[in-house]
């Protein structure tokens, strides 16, 4: 029986030369995407939520949490909740600057529309980016004694 024996592969020094650089290349493309996520502001993204249906009363009405999901943002973002409509007299009682907000539904049937801005500042001489996300709450009396 003849024992085969093989002879390793010999690159040529132009074809290390261009391995090295595709390798070089690659960390540098991997480098530069981490280091690209973490110091330019990006587009932000939310979802919001929380009860559809709340009551009112003549104290203020029930509390309603309402809660974002809130996706890539930085240690500078910031966040802003507004009413878009608002037919109940609901008012933010604690939480505007946060990612959820408790609101209460009002002294009056109705509904209210709740926004989030959500802000990423520029970053390294770069335009800020934001985002909206909304949530609709309907409010009336069933239930309450109080009214």
């Amino acid at each position: 029986m003849k024992v085969q024996t093989f002879t390793p592969l010999r690159l040529t020094k132009s074809v290390q030369r261009l391995a090295l650089n595709i390798l070089i290349n690659f960390y540098f493309f991997i480098f530069f995407t981490i280091l690209s996520s973490a110091v330019y502001a990006q587009q932000p993204s939310c979802n919001i939520s929380g009860a559809l249906n709340a009551n009112f009363s003549a104290s203020g009405g029930d509390n309603v949490n309402i809660t974002a999901d809130v996706f890539n943002t930085n240690s500078g973002t910031t966040y802003n909740w507004t009413f878009v409509q608002n037919t109940s007299n609901a008012v933010i009682a604690s939480g505007q600057g946060t990612t959820s907000v408790v609101v209460q539904a009002g002294t009056t049937g109705g509904n209210f529309t709740i926004l989030l801005t959500v802000n990423n500042p520029a970053q390294s001489n770069q335009q800020s980016y934001s985002c909206t996300c909304s949530k609709s709450v309907s409010v009336n009396n069933t239930g309450n004694q109080d009214r």
